[in-house]
């Protein structure tokens, strides 16, 4: 890679590689140049980007002043994003921009806008590397309507959370909002530009051109949630694992915008399942009201989560144990089936009881007859019945339940 100059307030910065690239600009990794190594990200619009688009700005106003001025309009409203961006910066789930310079090109009309900002590790790239557990993907939710909290409490509506603009700090362990201004800006500044982002995780209202609050957000983060938790699919897509065919996307999409129901992401706890779906409700009024409201159910879910898991943990830890006690019980249980398993042996097994009580009311019968004088001769005659009745529903029984 070409050496690319930095501004000569940044002389002791250098560029290393670069990280990637957007619609309207590029990022790079960059460290100091001597001492101690310290990292950045270091960010680069160009307004315009390139010849083609400056082109295209001068064929529709068709006037070399008007142009600057319009152009210079772009760059002012941008940085004025990147001033507010490093007012909110005193959030912590929000990137942090160290400095940045403005410079105009010399050869056209137009500025290069650098930025720096701390070094972090994008959403896509910590994917995959790192499994997306629910947890994960819950806390990554909290962290992110912290930003959020910032971002009402000074009236801002980010309008472009997606997960290109989400970051993960591996120093602090947060995840971290970035890329504010400059996409919305840019946007709504000029049609010409075509600098457009995806429409994948805008609320309906906002793609339809209509009246839109800070609910659009809320919004576009539950889409960012409900894909991590759908095997990476977007709601209304065929689920995993059905192939996916070019037209599902597209299909998937006028569905979302036509106010189609969502299943429930495929990898949620019902609960979870519940909070996003309300996060991304069609109908603005149905969604959370404010992200602090967001952040409360964020906070109960993970909550509660930790306290099954903490539960099933304590049955894994037992399970062994558990499952030696039951086989020793299913080892009695065998050995109590065993003695009762043949019905001849049980039989039989009644019969001599039966033979020994008939000797025991025998004797009883000669007892009373020769020694009692035959005063008891009818009570010993129906005790001797009642025995033989009990005996034979018994022995019935017997064979029934072994039959």
């Amino acid at each position: 890679m070409a050496e690319i100059l930095l501004p000569k307030q940044w002389a002791d910065i250098k560029i290393r590689e670069e990280l990637g690239e957007g619609s309207y600009g590029k990022v790079y990794k960059a460290s100091t140049r001597k001492g101690e190594k310290k990292y950045y990200a270091v960010k680069i619009i160009s307004i315009p980007k390139t010849k083609s688009e400056l082109n295209s700005v001068m064929a529709d106003i068709q006037n070399n002043d008007s142009a600057k001025a319009y152009i210079q309009s772009i760059v002012d409203n941008c940085l004025t994003e990147i001033q507010t961006m490093q007012e909110l910066s005193a959030c912590e789930n929000i990137v942090r921009i160290e400095d940045y310079v403005v410079e105009k090109k010399t050869d056209e009309i137009g500025s290069n806008i650098y930025i720096r900002m701390e070094l972090l590790t994008g959403l896509n790239a910590r994917i995959k590397n790192n499994d997306m557990t629910e947890e994960e993907v819950i806390r990554l939710g909290t962290d992110l309507c912290k930003a959020l909290i910032a971002c009402e409490e000074k009236k801002i509506v980010h309008r472009d959370i997606k997960p290109e603009n989400i970051f993960y700090s591996e120093t602090d362990g947060i995840y971290k909002l970035g890329d504010f201004g400059e996409a919305k800006i840019i946007e709504q500044s000029t049609a010409a530009f075509s600098m457009k982002g995806t429409p994948h995780y805008m609320a309906p209202e906002v793609y339809k051109n209509q009246p839109y609050d800070h609910t659009v957000d809320i919004y576009s983060l539950g889409i960012v949630m409900y894909k991590l938790l759908n095997y990476n699919r977007y709601p209304l897509m065929p689920p995993h694992p059905q192939p996916i065919k070019f037209a599902d996307q597209t299909e998937a999409f006028d569905k979302r915008i036509a106010g189609t129901a969502f299943p429930e992401p495929m990898l949620a706890h019902s609960r979870t399942a519940a909070v996003v779906l309300k996060a991304c409700a069609y109908d603005p009024k149905k969604r959370y009201a404010n992200a602090n409201e967001l952040l409360s159910a964020l906070q109960a879910l993970s909550a509660y989560l930790s306290a099954n898991n903490a539960d099933n943990a304590s049955i894994e830890t037992y399970h062994d144990e558990s499952a030696v006690f039951q086989h020793k019980k299913d080892k009695k249980d065998k050995k109590k089936k065993k003695k009762y398993r043949n019905p001849k042996s049980a039989a039989a097994g009644f019969l001599i009881s039966v033979f020994i009580l008939s000797v025991i009311l025998f004797g009883t019968y000669i007892f009373l007859r020769y020694f009692q004088g035959g005063v008891y001769w009818n009570t010993v005659v129906q005790a001797v019945q009642k025995a033989w009745s009990f005996l034979y529903d018994k022995i019935v029984a017997l064979f029934a339940k072994q039959s």
